[in-house]
């Protein structure tokens, strides 16, 4: 059997001073770390203006309607058009959602965009769709609350006569 000299654990013990001082600091250090990852994300506000140039091109001669979603979709999060789970889409990184309903006095099918602004990179992609998006199995921006509601609606040019004009 193998002994064991505890004459070490006594004279580290004997010093405790320098391990509380230690963990004093290492408390100290954690209470002011440096930002977390999601004090870089982007806001709500920067991703409407980033979705602005999107919504709204110099080139723009139809009316359109934009929405943001209220919260960042998370990793985990699925999201698709009405009717086509083929299309499904599962988010893999923060990401603020846009959608673009380009004939919004229209029935559907019609097309419209969704946008993607990964809220970590500040990188936006644009994919043409025909329905209105389906997150986690649920309908989004097609209630009456949602189309009146001016923190979800980011854009509308339906009620002017100019295409493409201020809401």
């Amino acid at each position: 059997m193998r002994s064991i000299d505890h004459s070490f654990a006594a004279r580290a013990h004997r010093r405790a001073p320098w391990p509380m001082a230690f963990v004093a600091a290492t408390a100290i250090w954690v209470v002011h770390a440096p930002p977390t990852e999601a004090e870089d994300l982007l806001t709500r506000q920067q991703a409407i203006e980033l979705a602005l140039d999107v919504i709204v091109p110099a080139n723009l001669d139809h009316s359109v309607t934009a929405f943001l979603t209220p919260n960042l979709l998370m990793p985990g999060e699925v999201i698709g058009p009405y009717g086509q789970p083929e299309r499904l889409r599962s988010i893999t990184s923060p990401t603020w959602f846009c959608w673009v309903d380009d004939n919004p006095q229209a029935f559907f099918e019609h097309g419209t965009r969704y946008v993607f602004i990964n809220a970590a990179t500040s990188n936006v992609q644009v994919i043409a769709e025909s329905w209105w998006p389906k997150l986690n199995g649920s309908s989004i921006f097609m209630s009456d609350e949602e189309w009146t509601d001016p923190s979800i609606v980011i854009y509308s040019c339906i009620h002017t006569r100019n295409p493409g004009g201020a809401p």
